[in-house]
């Protein structure tokens, strides 16, 4: 359960910011699938010390899909003085600039 409920140590960061770059989408996904297949196996099987954890499992990275979709990720732009901007979906006029 603990491996689990690591990875959301970072809701708070992604509530608070809303934005979901903290949030790492392979393991995310990986400890998802993990937890449904191990909570279906142990379900096929009867066996509720691999069923009830791993499903508590796939329900947490649940949670973590549900805020991904919810708050997207945003690129983040680093001014010179090394304050970090947010950029939505915008392209950087200073990228453009230095292309030209």
């Amino acid at each position: 359960v603990f491996f689990y409920g690591a990875p959301l140590s970072t809701i708070f960061t992604v509530l608070k910011t809303r934005n979901s770059a903290s949030v790492h989408i392979w393991t995310m996904m990986a400890n998802t699938f993990n937890g449904l297949f191990w909570s279906a196996y142990g379900w096929a099987v009867w066996d509720l010390y691999i069923a009830i954890p791993n499903a508590l499992g796939a329900f947490l990275g649940g949670i973590q899909i549900l805020l991904v979709v919810t708050f997207p990720r945003k690129e983040e732009e680093h001014s010179d003085d090394g304050v970090v901007d947010h950029v939505d979906d915008a392209v950087s006029e200073d990228s453009d600039e230095e292309r030209s």
